[in-house]
């Protein structure tokens, strides 16, 4: 076949597109890329919003453990002494020392979420609805940082707060705590060293029981405490010379005062100021070690009001100065400007020592120029023993609390300040003559715990055992229709500032005494007192109900506002609001973050 007739190749075409097979699976491929992208976004979005979480938890924390640490641990405008435990609210649960107790109120920024509203939550292995079944509260964070400052800090209208969406719950049981101050003898009592014999300013009404005025509202409680008519006689002369600053009258006072202390045999070089005093001298008894100390206290206070005359410029015409005190002639210091300074030294190196070797000795006040912690001895509630019973100020309303004991034998009780009459006094007896006296019958025995190894603030313990847990979780529980017209977390009563027992006080009388005064009283009344409306109708209290219209938490009739019955404006913004959730609804809890911390037993502060 010739080339010419050969059959040619036939050309080739270039397909113009894709089938639509092909184009069908580049739209699958593409949309199973967008659609997997949407659903991971929700996913992203919400790693996203739990690492802002974990930012406002972590930033919470640390500001409840600042605020826990810096915060006041009294509150000076309240009672702390009475007769009986329940009289006052020294030992209650609400001011205990623990980290929720402390931090529940407007001014440390931890409120509490109402019951019905945390009841509705559902978490992990129902770690919420087991905290509420055991007594335990859920808390939310006020509208605005924490401040310590008082209510007015709080403007009306607050801007939206995301870090309210968090709760907060403390897992684990508290410590039996130490109590912070006895309430039938809130000791530690403070003097000056020196100083005369200690007087108080006391209402002069019959329950108090003392037995020995200087005026309309003063009794001197020291030489009542120790039953000591000498002392009495000291403080006489004491009184004389502060009416009348005169050289013979402050003679006299430091005859009286030289004479107490030879009565009690301190030795005469103590009282010369020849030598350098700083350990006490030997007692043949070994318990007046309380005697030298307040001996020597008020002797140097004596020694030098009357060495006061001996300046030229301080002594009146025609009297001429002391140098020479003596006492019927058995005892006779002569004074001098080195003297006296040797026994205003001794005077404050017996008692900072007594002070801190004889912390369970209530025998003499503790200096007031040097106050420490060894000033409180360590007295915790006997949980293990049957507790002490009564009435609340005796008029029928039934009361219990634990019996107190101590770690080490308490002696020289002597009398409370306010109440000293022994026979409205519990503390009682001089001594409690062992931690095994008897819990049965009246005096020292029937208010101390009788069982010395319920005693455990100096036992040895695990960190186990003092380990407690902050947990984060994070709800949209303002989301609830009823989030601020549901009432308040019950609030515990001893967060109600009550009055020591007055003779014949009804409950009204408990209900406004004494006054409400938060600049003091910092752990008292309702945590969402500043956000609580006043009324049925949802008036928020704007930023303090103590304003003009009057107190609106406190008196008989106001028990439903202290108790935040008509709800609170808890998100802050000055208005009744309401969600769009039903009440029925249940919310999952999310937890956001734990934080351990160590579960104090004794007050603290760091300042």
């Amino acid at each position: 076949m010739s080339p010419a007739t050969a059959p040619q190749p036939q050309p080739t075409h270039a397909r113009g597109g894709f089938t639509l097979f092909e184009v069908a699976l580049a739209l699958g491929l593409v949309t199973f890329g967008v659609v997997s992208t949407l659903m991971l976004f929700p996913a992203g979005l919400k790693a996203q919003q739990l690492a802002r979480f974990k930012i406002y938890a972590s930033a919470k924390a640390l500001e409840m453990v600042d605020a826990y640490n810096s915060f006041h641990n009294q509150n000076p405008a309240s009672d702390i002494e009475a007769p009986n435990a329940w009289d006052v609210h020294t030992t209650y649960k609400g001011q205990a020392p623990d980290l929720e107790s402390r931090l529940a109120s407007y001014r440390n920024g931890l409120l509490p979420l109402p019951l019905t509203i945390a009841r509705r939550l559902d978490s992990d292995g129902d770690e919420i609805q087991n905290l509420l079944a055991q007594g335990g509260y859920l808390y939310y964070s006020q509208p605005l940082a924490t401040t310590g400052l008082n209510e007015t800090a709080f403007g009306t209208s607050m801007p939206p707060n995301e870090a309210q969406r968090l709760v907060i719950g403390v897992i684990g049981f508290p410590q039996n705590n130490a109590i912070p101050a006895l309430p039938q003898k809130a000791w530690p009592y403070y003097t000056p060293y020196p100083s005369p014999p200690v007087h108080v300013q006391h209402v002069n009404t019959d329950i108090d029981g003392a037995d020995y005025w200087s005026g309309p509202n003063c009794y001197a409680w020291e030489p009542l405490d120790r039953g000591d008519t000498a002392m009495k006689t000291v403080y006489d002369k004491y009184k004389d010379y502060f009416s009348d600053q005169t050289l013979p009258k402050a003679v006299i006072y430091a005859k009286e005062a030289l004479n107490w202390c030879d009565a009690k045999r301190i030795p005469l070089s103590y009282l010369n100021g020849t030598d350098k005093i700083t350990v006490f001298a030997a007692s043949p008894s070994g318990d007046n070690l309380w005697q030298q100390v307040t001996g020597l206290r008020m002797w140097a206070h004596a020694a030098t009001t009357a060495f006061h005359w001996a300046s030229s410029q301080t002594v009146p015409t025609g009297q001429a100065a002391p140098t020479t005190i003596d006492i019927a002639g058995n005892v006779t210091v002569t004074l001098s400007e080195q003297s006296v300074r040797t026994i205003h030294d001794a005077c404050l190196a017996l008692g900072m020592r007594f002070q801190a070797t004889h912390p369970f000795d209530f025998g003499c006040p503790r200096p007031l120029q040097r106050a420490l912690m060894m000033d409180f001895p360590l007295i915790e509630f006997d949980v293990g023993s049957a507790p002490l019973g009564g009435t609340i100020f005796a008029n029928g309303a039934p009361a219990h609390q634990w019996r107190p004991v101590a770690t080490s034998r308490l002696t020289s009780l002597g009398v409370s300040a306010m109440y000293p009459n022994p026979a409205s006094s519990p503390v009682g007896a001089m001594d409690q003559a062992a931690l095994g006296t008897s819990s049965s019958g009246t005096g020292a025995g029937a208010l101390w715990g009788n069982d010395p190894s319920h005693a455990t603030l100096t036992a040895s313990f695990t960190a186990a055992e003092r380990c407690r847990q902050i947990v984060f979780w994070t709800a949209d529980w303002q989301s609830y229709d009823d989030f601020e017209t549901a009432p308040s977390a019950p609030v515990d009563a001893s967060k109600y500032l009550k009055g020591a027992p007055r003779g014949g006080a009804t409950f009204d009388w408990c209900m406004t005494h004494p006054p409400f005064m938060d600049w003091q009283q910092y752990t008292y009344r309702n945590p969402e007192k500043v956000l609580a409306f006043i009324n049925s109708g949802r008036t928020a209290t704007g930023s303090n109900d103590s304003n003009g219209t009057g107190v609106h938490d406190q008196g008989s009739g106001s028990a439903a506002v202290f108790s935040g019955l008509y709800g609170a404006d808890r998100n802050g913004n000055g208005k009744a609001d309401q969600g769009t959730v039903p009440p029925s609804v249940r919310l999952r809890a999310q937890v956001v973050a734990r934080f351990n911390y160590y579960d104090l037993r004794v007050p603290a502060v760091i300042r």
